[in-house]
């Protein structure tokens, strides 16, 4: 059974924040680890009887985040856990890249299938100057060594910055080409859609997607996953999320999160609490767990609806 929200839309993807500490600084980050003043934290068993569980309702997709999610030390033993569980199709990892050289070699053993890096510039200053630290070398080093290891597949995930590394779109392409990755383009984002934030560093994902569209010998739509168009360009694949000038982006979300402490949250940007489940989970009460998921789904709800005007009204402007 297949569960879905006061929208329709299908439950088919859980993202786990396996933690909220991050070893960089990048100055735009969102914070999915979402933190709190808790020291409760999932355990390896814990994800993995919660990845069964809603494997009976359909779930086939996992993706682990943080944080950064390599700082857990038993990030392989988590992996594990999901791999056993029946009806899981594909296990994916996100993260800066920093620690993957050590620890790939292992979290592939442990049934990882894909890796998204992200990797905000090929340019040391610019890279030290977006994270807050000099690893770029490091993140190189453990792409390289993901590939050698046999990983399924490994894309490049990239959020554009007005002035820092929207000139640096060739090279990346170039780069991910060469070495047999694909390409996330990812609009920055901000819950106020006229913060100085995205004043000063978004970039125009229209203008973006024509140039990339002038190289593409075929578009696909992700309809699984907010809409999103993927550019085949013949030798990579480009893929672009832009949640904020996609009125159409949340209305194709089907996934849902969990925190690192064992709560349901509806969506990255919502201030909506993040409904409890850990000690339900833990005591077996599986009655409990099920009114939490219900709960957390009954709050979900498309987060651009109050930037339907902002995205009209941008719209507008570009039209000739």
């Amino acid at each position: 059974m297949i569960l879905r929200d006061p929208y329709d839309r299908p439950l088919l993807n859980l993202r786990i924040s396996v933690n909220h500490e991050c070893n960089l600084r990048c100055f735009f980050c969102h914070a999915e680890g979402y933190h709190n003043e808790e020291n409760e934290i999932m355990t390896p068993e814990d994800i993995g009887r919660l990845v069964a569980f809603l494997a009976d309702f359909g779930v086939r997709t996992i993706k682990l985040t943080g944080g950064e999610p390599l700082l857990r030390e038993d990030l392989s033993e988590i992996v594990a856990q999901i791999r056993r569980v029946e009806g899981i199709k594909d296990i994916g990892l996100t993260t800066n890249g920093t620690l993957l050289e050590e620890r790939i070699q292992g979290l592939i053993e442990a049934g990882l299938d894909r890796v998204n890096v992200n990797l905000p510039s090929l340019k040391k200053e610019v890279y030290q100057r977006i994270t807050g630290v000099d690893s770029l070398e490091k993140v190189l080093r453990g792409i390289e060594k993901s590939l050698s290891c046999g990983i399924k597949r490994l894309k490049i995930n990239r959020v554009m910055l007005r002035g820092l590394n929207e000139g640096e779109l060739d090279s990346l392409i170039e780069f991910a080409a060469n070495i047999g990755a694909d390409v996330q383009l990812i609009e920055l984002q901000d819950r106020d859609p006229n913060s100085p934030l995205l004043r000063k560093y978004s970039v125009d994902f229209h203008e973006l997607e024509e140039r990339i569209k002038e190289k593409a010998i075929s578009i696909k739509i992700r309809q699984d996953m907010h809409d999103r168009p993927v550019y085949d360009l013949g030798d990579v694949k480009v893929e672009l999320v832009r949640s904020m000038s996609n009125p159409d982006f949340c209305y194709h979300c089907t996934k849902i999160r969990v925190t690192h402490f064992g709560a349901f949250k509806t969506c990255l940007l919502s201030s909506t609490p993040p409904v409890k489940f850990l000690k339900e989970l833990r005591s077996g009460n599986w009655s409990g767990v099920v009114n939490s998921l219900l709960k957390a789904l009954s709050q979900r709800e498309p987060y651009f609806k109050p930037f339907k005007a902002f995205c009209t009204k941008t719209a507008l402007a570009r039209s000739p």
